[in-house]
């Protein structure tokens, strides 16, 4: 493979990480919009920190798929 080619290579594989970085980004305010329906609806029982910490925590369970 030549360098050009393994630049381009480098450039298309940070375009991916870049585009799942943003698609994870994007379920996770899509799941959190969710819960947060949910606890106004009364259909999920939660205070505000609660409701943070599983924020929190989905972002880290996201963060180690990656």
């Amino acid at each position: 493979m030549t360098d050009v080619a393994t630049v381009a290579t480098k450039g298309v594989a940070l375009a991916l990480m870049k585009r799942a970085s943003r698609d994870t980004f994007r379920h996770c305010a899509k799941s959190a919009e969710s819960m947060a329906a949910k606890v106004e609806g009364g259909v999920l029982p939660m205070d505000a920190p609660t409701a943070l910490r599983l924020l929190a925590a989905m972002f880290n369970a996201s963060a180690d798929r990656a």
